[in-house]
C-alpha cells in the first residue's frame, strides 16, 4: 500500500511539471482554457524574457506587471486586461502577435487582481482608470521605456479605463504628466458603467438560456476547437437557430423587461444621479486627440456593438478605425481571428507611430 501510494504521488508530480515546463505555442495563447491558468502563463512569459514589475496607480495603489523591454524598441506597448477574470496573462495572446517586432511590452494587473492592491469599498469605475494612469507615468520614468512613445491595447473594461485615462490626462498643467500615447485599441469595449451594469447580466442570462434551450432540441452549441473557425462558425449558426425559437424568444423579453425595471429603480436613478457623469464616455470621445482602433465582434452580448458605433460618432473621421467579426464571444476577437487581428493591429500600430514621426518633423 505503501509503494502504491508513493507511486501515485511520484506520478502526479511528474504530470504536474511537464504541463507547467510545457512550452505554451500559438495554439495554446489562441484558447481561453490555457490563458486561464495564471501560473502557467506566468511561467511562459517569464521563459521569453518578462520580468516583473511593481509600480503604483495615480492615487498611490501598488499594482503588479510583467514588463519585456528591448534595446532598440521603437515604442511601447501597454497593454489593459478586463473586468473578469482581468488578469494580464489572459491577454498573452497579444504578445504571440508581437513578439517579433521592436516593441517593448508592459503588463499590469488593476486593483483587486491578481496580487495588485485593492482600492477598497467605492463606486466601480470611478477611480479604476487612475491604474492606467499610473502605468503610463511608469513608462514615462523608467530608463527602458522613457523618452518612447506608447500604443495602449484595451479590452473589455480595460479600454474603457484607458480611454478614461486618456481623456483625463488632455490638458494637465504640467507637461510631464501627460503621458506620451500616440493611439489606442479600443478592443470590446463599453461606454459607461450603467450600459454594461445592462447589457453584461441580460448577455449572460441569454446566454444561459440559449444553452438550456439547446440541450432540450439537442443542437450543439459548444465550441471545442477554438482554432477551428468552421467549427465555430458553424456553432454560431446553430445558436441563431436557438434564437428563433420561440422559447427563448419569451423567456429573454420576460427576464430583460424585468432586469430593466430593476437596474433602473435600484441603480440608474442613483448611479445617474452622483456619479454617470463623471465616469461616462458619451460626449467625451471627443477630447482624444490620438489615433482610436475600434474593435469588436457583433455577436458580443456582453457589450451590444451599437455602444460603440455610437462611441465612433464622437471621434474625428481621420483618427478612426474599426475592425468589425462575427462569430466571436465577448473579448475574445484576438483568439478567433489571430491572423487577421495580428495584420490590423501591426498596421494601425506603425500608423500610429509614422503620424508620431511626421508630428515630430
Amino acid at each position: 500500500m505503501i509503494i502504491r501510494k508513493y507511486f501515485y504521488i511520484g506520478f502526479f508530480l511528474t504530470i504536474s511539471t511537464s504541463l507547467i515546463a510545457m512550452e505554451l505555442d500559438k495554439t495554446d495563447l489562441c484558447n481561453p482554457k490555457i490563458l486561464g491558468q495564471d501560473k502557467l502563463v506566468r511561467k511562459h512569459l517569464k521563459d521569453k524574457g518578462f520580468i516583473p514589475i511593481n509600480f503604483t496607480s495615480s492615487d498611490n495603489k501598488k499594482l503588479e506587471g510583467m514588463q519585456l523591454t528591448k534595446e532598440d524598441a521603437v515604442c511601447n506597448i501597454m497593454v489593459i486586461p478586463g473586468w473578469r477574470p482581468g488578469l494580464f496573462t489572459g491577454m498573452a495572446t497579444i504578445y504571440e502577435m508581437l513578439k517579433k517586432q521592436q516593441y517593448n511590452i508592459f503588463y499590469f494587473n488593476g486593483c483587486g487582481h491578481g496580487n495588485s492592491e485593492k482600492r477598497g469599498f467605492g463606486v466601480y469605475g470611478l477611480n479604476d482608470f487612475k491604474d492606467a494612469f499610473g502605468a503610463m507615468r511608469y513608462l514615462q520614468h523608467q530608463d527602458k521605456t522613457k523618452g518612447k512613445p506608447t500604443v495602449i491595447i484595451g479590452v473589455c473594461a480595460g479600454a474603457y479605463h484607458g480611454a478614461r485615462a486618456i481623456i483625463e490626462s488632455c490638458g494637465q498643467e504640467n507637461e510631464q504628466d501627460e503621458p506620451n500615447v500616440i493611439g489606442m485599441v479600443f478592443d470590446s469595449g463599453w461606454p459607461s458603467v450603467i450600459k454594461s451594469s445592462h447589457s453584461v447580466p441580460i448577455g449572460h442570462l441569454n446566454a444561459f438560456l440559449m444553452k438550456k434551450i439547446a440541450q432540450l432540441k439537442r443542437i450543439d452549441i459548444k465550441i471545442k476547437n477554438y482554432n477551428d473557425q468552421e467549427e465555430i462558425k458553424q456553432k454560431y449558426q446553430n445558436r441563431a437557430e436557438v434564437k428563433q425559437s420561440y422559447f427563448f424568444r419569451f423567456s429573454s423579453v420576460v427576464f430583460s423587461a424585468f432586469y430593466t425595471f430593476v437596474h433602473a429603480v435600484l441603480f440608474k436613478s442613483w448611479y445617474n444621479l452622483f456619479y454617470e457623469e463623471k465616469t461616462t464616455l458619451f460626449g467625451k470621445m471627443c477630447k482624444i486627440r490620438i489615433p482610436v482602433l475600434f474593435v469588436h465582434s457583433e455577436h458580443d452580448m456582453d457589450a451590444p456593438i451599437e455602444q460603440v458605433q455610437k462611441l465612433m460618432e464622437e471621434v474625428k473621421p481621420n483618427m478612426k478605425e474599426e475592425y468589425f467579426v462575427k462569430y466571436a464571444k465577448h473579448a475574445c476577437v484576438q483568439m478567433r481571428y489571430f491572423d487577421d487581428y495580428k495584420k490590423k493591429l501591426l498596421a494601425f500600430i506603425e500608423n500610429c507611430l509614422e503620424r508620431n514621426r511626421n508630428k515630430q518633423q
